[in-house]
């Protein structure tokens, strides 16, 4: 994001489960650990100043969502596509009996004001679903809403 603004912008917040044996005795279950959004100055004296449009999808997670949520509260241009996966991708693995595994959410990242996105996605600005028709003609629908609206931005 450095490299796209010359205004300070918020990171993500997240909240993680804590679990301590005493608070369970005491009755107090289960706590949570909550890392606030951090504002972060930009450190670059270049960056690009052009219209951005950031194209997302079902494949979308992890990292590149929690840039999606900076990218979105600095208002420093349009997501285009479809929602993200809605996943932190920092699951805790377990490994099943029969050979099989279980990932469980261990981190649930939302934006700065609280807003969730973890089991829900980041919704696009313009929504743009994929389609097989689109896929077997090597068209990019997605690519292409992206660029006519920057054209429209930029005039």
């Amino acid at each position: 994001m450095n490299c796209l603004t010359d205004q300070p912008y918020l990171a993500d917040t997240w909240k993680t489960r804590s679990y301590s044996p005493a608070f369970r005795s005491w009755g107090k279950g289960l706590q949570w650990r909550i890392s606030p959004a951090e504002k972060i100055e930009p450190k670059r004296d270049k960056y690009f100043t052009k219209p951005v449009a950031l194209l997302i999808g079902p494949r979308t997670y992890s990292a590149a969502e929690d840039f999606c949520v900076v990218f979105r509260n600095a208002k420093r241009g349009l997501i285009v596509g479809e929602p993200s996966g809605g996943s932190t991708g920092n699951p805790l693995m377990i490994r099943l009996p029969g050979g099989g595994t279980a990932m469980i959410c261990t981190k649930l990242d939302s934006y700065p004001d609280g807003t969730m996105f973890v089991g829900v996605g980041i919704k696009p600005d313009a929504v743009v679903p994929a389609s097989v028709e689109d896929i077997r003609a090597g068209r990019d629908r997605v690519l292409e809403t992206a660029a006519k609206l920057l054209t429209k931005t930029a005039r």
